[in-house]
């Protein structure tokens, strides 16, 4: 099953898409923090596997421990339990995001790679406008 994240609800699927995750900010060029998004899921689960174990490869081995298991897939969404977020724009129209290129805000609020605890945070953080009441 195929997720869409977007912000504009008129970004529609792409036929013959083979990208799991699909992010509108991602794909209108804003953002471009999840760099491993375009790569199918599976080919990055095969990919973080290798770069271990390569990693790995001069370490000692119990010989009596188990072997390799299968590497564990997370969420294909709401999986970054991080985010720096860049108070950016104006004070009539702030961002809550990150900076482009030229320094100005881009909001990512509503970017559906994040965990819903942090989701959760943002409001309480960061008002919608008009509702902050500071001293």
């Amino acid at each position: 099953m195929s997720s869409t994240l977007r912000p504009d609800p008129a970004l529609g699927p792409h036929p013959g898409d083979d990208v799991r995750v699909r992010c509108g900010y991602f794909e209108a060029g804003v953002c471009r923090s999840c760099t491993q998004l375009p790569v199918p899921y599976a080919e990055q689960l095969v990919a973080k596997e290798a770069a271990t174990r390569a990693a790995l490869a001069d370490v000692p081995v119990d010989p009596t421990a188990p072997g390799w298991e299968d590497a564990a897939a997370s969420r294909e969404e709401g999986f970054r339990n991080k985010a720096k977020m860049v108070v950016g724009g104006t004070v009539e129209e702030p961002t809550l995001g990150i900076l482009d290129p030229r320094g100005h805000g881009v909001d990512l609020r509503h970017c559906g790679l994040r965990e819903p605890g942090l989701h959760a945070a943002l409001p309480v953080l960061f008002p919608p406008q008009g509702t902050f009441q500071g001293p």
